[in-house]
């Protein structure tokens, strides 16, 4: 075993060596020395420089877990920024023209007038000049809006980036007339330790998650769902990714997207492990094609075609209808919005595992999701009506294909046992820098009550504050349930379940689950941020993969069911992200297991990582 480990931690350290070589010519390539500023911008912490030409990005739209959501999530509870973030992903264009809706006071009225600009500029002019009904701190004062210099700074950068591509800035680009391409490299380095009491069960590679939002670890109970603790025992693992994108297309019209990681993680075993129906390891390297989409836009609509993300709600972590934990989707996506209305229909494929349970789905069959989701969006409310689907057929069907057909008369009419799920969010801010919000989520309720079946339910309450700390210190604090009832999301076919290669569609622990999270930021710098995390979760023996067995079950068992698992978990993290291409953080992480396999641990966890956008 020692062996092994060594010959594991060489092979490591050679492609951490190789990553960390390609990240030092990158830095060389973008210092202020080899490139020539061709616009400035003065911020309250000093002079931002925009090397190289004004770069114009084609369509394509904000991949969730990007830099940009925490910081547009905040301006949206303060109400400085109006932007439905309910439905994403958003677009880069809806992005530039929330910005573009600004006080120019706010961010610099040359910064204001320079987007979508081409030239013309005062370059003189600094853009964060402070007005009469300014403070001396160079932030505005306005009747509900006091922001502090880092909220300054970020605005600043957002404005930049979405109009200049400057923090997300290509290591090539070529534009010709309409016509642009670039291609955007990235590198990073994670090391974690993990002292646990005893061997965890069932656990799994760590980086084999490789898509959505969160990588992160996980042990897999045997029903399959899964529980966010750390899935290692007593050891030190080193995982370096490289990622890339590409993109280009025509003008503001049409652009495509592709971007993809791979990932160089220690393995034991045999060379070639199977993680996933998309990704593989082969001693140690996985590489994981994460999206590939072609969109055309119009400031009214959007269509993209291809693999990209999906998430409804404004919940970031009890999503109950597609949350955006499981991997892209593969299909179709279109968008359209008039006024304070606004409509959105996907349709996709299913990555379907087969788990040893009888199953009717056919040798030539697929598996299907289809959804479309209405959205009314006032000044401080806004309300999304949400229905999917999950079928299987040779063909996709006309009728789901339809996006403003009603599913649930569709199946009752023509089809039957396809597994139907509507939901309803809620988002009101009854005041600036106050958010409550609501997710409630009905798989199957029973008009009849004499049928001896089971309401399958679940709810999400949250509430969000974005503020100032004494006036200077930037907080934010979220406070959150979720509960997902035990035969939520499953349906009598197994093949119809809710779920998209291997990881759940809806709640990221599946069914028979609950979680309450309490999570604090503060940001005492700039580009520094310090997070408190807790959260308490309870899993019972339910699962996705396991339907009501009318006879067998009992539709009333106690919450959470059977044997629970229940984890209390702790995390302090430190950030640092100087948004010009460099990123490191800190966590170190306390877990405490009760009940399953084994019955009782502790767990304590210290993760780093460093990452260089070149």
């Amino acid at each position: 075993m020692s062996g092994a480990r060594d010959r594991r931690s060489q092979s490591m350290l050679g492609s951490v060596l190789v990553l960390l070589t390609i990240t030092a010519f990158g830095a060389a390539a973008r210092s202020p020395e080899l490139a020539v500023p061709t616009a400035t911008f003065r911020g309250p912490g000093g002079e931002i420089h925009h090397s190289g030409p004004r770069i114009a990005r084609p369509p394509a739209v904000v991949p969730l877990g990007h830099w940009s959501y925490p910081l547009l999530s905040r301006f949206v509870t303060r109400g400085i920024i109006d932007l439905d973030l309910t439905t994403l992903p958003v677009s880069r264009r809806e992005v530039l023209d929330a910005l573009a809706a600004l006080d120019p006071a706010l961010i610099g009225s040359r910064l204001s007038r320079a987007i979508g600009d081409e030239g013309g500029r005062d370059e003189t002019r600094p853009g964060g000049a402070v007005r009469p009904d300014g403070d001396g701190d160079g932030r505005r004062t306005a009747p509900t809006h006091r922001l502090s210099a880092r909220e300054r700074w970020l605005l600043e950068r957002l404005v930049l980036e979405f109009d200049r591509a400057v923090v997300d800035a290509p290591a090539a680009y070529i534009r010709d007339g309409d016509a642009s391409v670039g291609l955007g490299l990235t590198v990073s380095v994670r090391g974690s330790y993990v002292e646990a009491d005893e061997p965890a069960a069932n656990d799994v590679t760590p980086g084999t998650q490789t898509s959505g939002p969160a990588h992160r670890d996980a042990l897999v109970p045997s029903a399959g769902d899964t529980i966010a603790i750390p899935s290692l025992d007593d050891d030190f693992g080193v995982d370096a990714t490289a990622h890339y994108e590409v993109w280009g297309g025509f003008g503001q019209t049409i652009g495509f997207y592709t971007d993809a990681n791979i990932i160089f993680h220690g393995q034991e075993g045999e060379r070639i492990e199977r993680v996933s129906r998309r990704a593989r390891a082969w001693r140690g390297m996985t590489a994981d094609i994460v999206s590939g989409y072609i969109m055309l836009e119009r400031p009214s609509w959007r269509v993209t075609l291809g693999r990209c993300d999906a998430a409804w709600g404004r919940s970031e972590r009890g999503r109950l209808l597609i949350s955006g934990a499981a991997p892209t989707l593969d299909g179709f996506e279109a968008r359209t919005g008039i006024g304070p209305v606004s409509f959105s229909a996907l349709h996709a494929i299913l990555e379907y595992h087969e788990i040893g349970t009888e199953s009717d789905l056919g040798v030539d069959e697929q598996v299907f999701l289809a959804g479309h989701r209405l959205v009314f969006a006032g000044k401080r409310l806004s309300v999304g009506l949400n229905e999917t689907v999950v079928y299987s057929a040779v063909i996709p069907d006309p009728i789901y294909l339809n996006p403003f057909a009603p599913y649930y008369v569709s199946q009752h009419n023509e089809r039957a046992d396809d597994n139907i799920i509507w939901s309803l969010d809620m988002d009101w801010r009854p005041r600036d820098g106050h958010e409550l919000y609501a997710e409630l989520l009905a798989d199957d309720l029973q008009y009849d009550r004499n049928t001896n079946n089971p309401d399958k339910y679940a709810a999400t309450f949250g509430y969000r504050f974005a503020g100032l700390l004494f006036d200077r210190t930037d907080l934010e604090l979220t406070v959150e349930y979720t509960q997902a009832r035990k035969w939520v999301y499953t349906h009598k076919h197994v093949e119809h379940r809710y779920e998209h290669d291997g990881s759940p569609l809806g709640f990221e622990l599946g069914s028979d689950a609950e979680r309450l999270t309490v999570d604090a930021m503060l940001h005492p710098r700039r580009h520094l941020g310090v997070g408190l995390r807790y959260d308490h979760a309870r899993k019972g023996d339910g699962s996705i993969r396991v339907p009501y067995l009318k006879g067998v079950d009992d539709p009333d068992t106690a919450f959470p069911s059977g044997e629970i698992r229940t984890v209390d978990s702790v995390r302090l993290s430190l950030e640092y992200d100087d948004l010009a291409g460099f990123t490191s953080g800190l966590v170190v992480g306390f877990y405490r297991v009760d009940g399953g396999e084994p019955v009782d641990e502790t767990i304590w966890e210290v993760t780093g990582h460093v990452g260089f956008r070149i």
